[in-house]
C-alpha cells in the first residue's frame, strides 16, 4: 500500500492540526471500570457513558491489575503527568471480546482519506508533499513506540495503513473504503479520516454502522457524535464548543455595541470606526451537492450571538467544491460588502480563506477577520497561504496550543527514542486501549475516554475531556492575532501571536475587559489581565 506518489491533502491536515491537538492527550489520566462485553456489532444504541472523570492529576488505575508492577519509563519522554504504564499480570484478558480483537492481537487502521489534484497542487506550491512510503514508515515507528510504553494487556496492536484511492467528495468511494476497513482489515479502531470535501462524515458513518471505533481528525457537530455513539470521538473541539467560544469572545472581549478597529484603513466600504456588523461564512453543501455536516453551524452561531444581543448582518453558505471556490469567494465578498459587514466570521475549512482573502483584496474590501479556530485556520501553516494584506487583520480565538520549537516538545523526544521521523498520530488510540482495561470492546474503550479529564494550566497543552453532551476533545482556547512578519518557532515568517502568552480559557472564563490584540506589550504571560499561570 505504499508508493512514491505525493501524500494526500488529508495527510497535511492531519499532520499540521489534529496531531498538534492530540498532544494534549500526552498528559491525560484514566480511571475506569470495564463493563460487560458485547457479542456482536452495533449493540450500543442508547449508549450512556459511565461516571465522570476523577480529579485532574490522578494517576491511571487500570482494572484487574492491582499489585502488578508499573512502568514509569514513558515519563522520560512524555512528562510526569503522563502517569505510568499500568502493570499486567498476564491473567486472562477475555480473549476475543469483539471484532478485530483476539486474546493476543487488536487491529488498528490508519486511514489516509481521499484527496484531489487541485488541493494537492495548493499544498505542493506551499512546499508540503511527502511520499507514501515515508509516511507509512513513520506511522509504524510510532506504533512501535506506543506499543512499548502503553499497556495493551497482552495484545499486540496490528497497524494497517489504508491509502484511499477514492476522489475527494466521492461519498460512495468513502463508504467503500469503510467496507474495506471492516472486511479486509477487520479493524477494531480507526484513526484518521480528515478531509475538506465532505466525505469524512460518510466514512465515519459507515465505519460506526459497522461497529468500528473512530478517532476523528476533524471537528464535528455533537449531533453527529450522538447519532454514532459510542463509536466516534473527536480530537478537535466540537462545532458547538467552538461556536460557544466565539460567541462568548465577541460578547465579552469585543462587546455588544463595539466599533471595528482592526480592519484596513483604506477599505471600501469603510470598516474602522463603524459599528461592528458580523458576517458568517460556512459550508452548507458537499462537493456532490448533499448537505454538509456543517450546514447548521451558521445558524447555531447566529442564535448564540442573538442571545447576547448581537445581530448577524449576513450569513452566507458555500459548497465544499474547490473547483468553484474562486467564484464562490467573489460572490461572498460582494454580498458582505453590500451588507456593510465589518467583521467576517469564517466557520470554514482551512482552504476556503485562500480564495476568500484573494477575492476581498481584488474588491478593495479589508474587513476584520475574526479567528474562530475552525478546522485549523489557526495553524501557522494554513495562515501563511492566505493573502497577508487581509490576514494581518485576523484575530480571535484559537483552540490550538502556543507553537513551540519542535525539538523541545514531548513528541520530538518520543520519536527520537526510536527513529528520527516527525509524525505522531496514534497516541490517543493507544491511550484508549490502555484505559479500556483488559476486556476490550467499544463500550470499555468509550468509558475510558469519558473518564479522561485534563484541566490544563499550560499554554502549551489544551484542556481535554469528553462529556455526555460534547464528544469533541479540546475544551478551551487562547486569544491570538496574526502577524505576517513574526518568525515562528519553525523559523518561517508568519506566526499567530498569543495574548498573555497564550493563557487558555474554558467556556465562561473569558474576561470582559476590551481585547488587547495587536499590542506587542501584551505578549508576555500575565501582562494584560490574564492570571500569571505557570
Amino acid at each position: 500500500m505504499s508508493s512514491s506518489s505525493p501524500r494526500s491533502t488529508a495527510w497535511l491536515v492531519r499532520r499540521y492540526g489534529p496531531f498538534v491537538a492530540i498532544g494534549s492527550a500526552l498528559v491525560l489520566v484514566f480511571a475506569l471500570a470495564p463493563t460487560t462485553t458485547p457479542a456482536r456489532t452495533n449493540v450500543f444504541s442508547g449508549y450512556s457513558p459511565g461516571p465522570p472523570a476523577g480529579a485532574p492529576g490522578t494517576g491511571p488505575s487500570a482494572p484487574g491489575v492491582s499489585g502488578a508492577p508499573v512502568d514509569c519509563s514513558r515519563q522520560a519522554f512524555l512528562g510526569p503527568r503522563a502517569g505510568c504504564k499500568p502493570g499486567w499480570t498476564g491473567a486472562s484478558n477475555g480473549g476475543a471480546t469483539y471484532k478485530g480483537v483476539t486474546g493476543s492481537t487488536v487491529n488498528l487502521v490508519f486511514y489516509q482519506a481521499p484527496s484531489s489534484q487541485q488541493l494537492n497542487s495548493i499544498t505542493a506550491a506551499a512546499g508540503q508533499t511527502s511520499s507514501n512510503s515515508l509516511e507509512d514508515h513513520t506511522i509504524n515507528v510510532y506504533a512501535e513506540f506506543f506499543s512499548r510504553y502503553y499497556q495493551t494487556y497482552g495484545r499486540h496492536v496490528n497497524v494497517g495503513i489504508f491509502n484511499s484511492q477514492a476522489q475527494l467528495g466521492d461519498a460512495s468511494g468513502a463508504r467503500a473504503d469503510a467496507v474495506a476497513t471492516d472486511q479486509q482489515y477487520h479493524a477494531f479502531v480507526n484513526v484518521g479520516s480528515s478531509d475538506v470535501g465532505g466525505t469524512g462524515d460518510s466514512y465515519l458513518d459507515e465505519t460506526a454502522r459497522r461497529g468500528i471505533v473512530d478517532i476523528a481528525g476533524e471537528a464535528l457537530p455533537q449531533s453527529f457524535y450522538a447519532a454514532h455513539a459510542p463509536f466516534v470521538f473527536g480530537m478537535l473541539p466540537s462545532t458547538e464548543t467552538s461556536d460557544a467560544m466565539v460567541a462568548e469572545y465577541i460578547a465579552k472581549r469585543l462587546g455588544t455595541h463595539s466599533r471595528a478597529r482592526f480592519g484596513g484603513a483604506d477599505s471600501n466600504p469603510p470598516v474602522n470606526g463603524q459599528p461592528r456588523r458580523y458576517g458568517i461564512l460556512y459550508p452548507t453543501t458537499n462537493l456532490d451537492g448533499t448537505p454538509s455536516t456543517y450546514s447548521r453551524v451558521g445558524d447555531d452561531l447566529s442564535a448564540r450571538l442573538a442571545k447576547e444581543g448581537i445581530p448577524t448582518a449576513a450569513k452566507i453558505g458555500y459548497s465544499l467544491d474547490v473547483n468553484t471556490a474562486g467564484t464562490q469567494a467573489t460572490n461572498a465578498a460582494q454580498q458582505f460588502k453590500a451588507a456593510k459587514v465589518t467583521t467576517v466570521v469564517c466557520l470554514c475549512d482551512p482552504f476556503s480563506p485562500i480564495f476568500g482573502t484573494k477575492a476581498a483584496t481584488e474588491q478593495g474590501y479589508f474587513p476584520e477577520w475574526l479567528q474562530t479556530g475552525y478546522q485549523l485556520q489557526d495553524s501557522d501553516f494554513f495562515a501563511r497561504q492566505y493573502d497577508p494584506r487581509q490576514w494581518q487583520h485576523n484575530f480571535g480565538v484559537s483552540s490550538l496550543p502556543v507553537a513551540s520549537n519542535p525539538q523541545t516538545t514531548q513528541w520530538w523526544r518520543a520519536y527520537k527514542s526510536i527513529d528520527p521521523l516527525d509524525f505522531y498520530s496514534l497516541l490517543l488510540a493507544f491511550s484508549g486501549l490502555e484505559g479500556a482495561g483488559p476486556r476490550l470492546d467499544p463500550r470499555t474503550f468509550a468509558d475510558g475516554m469519558f473518564r479522561v479529564r485534563l484541566i490544563s494550566d499550560s499554554p502549551f497543552v489544551p484542556s481535554f475531556f469528553y462529556s455526555r453532551t460534547d464528544y469533541g476533545g479540546i475544551k478551551d482556547a487562547q486569544e491570538v492575532w496574526w502577524d505576517p512578519k513574526a518568525v515562528a518557532p519553525d523559523g518561517q515568517p508568519g506566526n499567530y501571536q498569543s495574548v498573555d502568552r497564550g493563557h487558555r480559557y474554558l467556556l465562561g472564563q473569558w474576561p470582559t475587559a476590551p481585547t488587547t490584540v495587536f499590542d506587542p506589550r501584551c505578549l508576555p504571560m500575565g501582562s494584560c489581565g490574564a492570571p500569571n499561570a505557570p
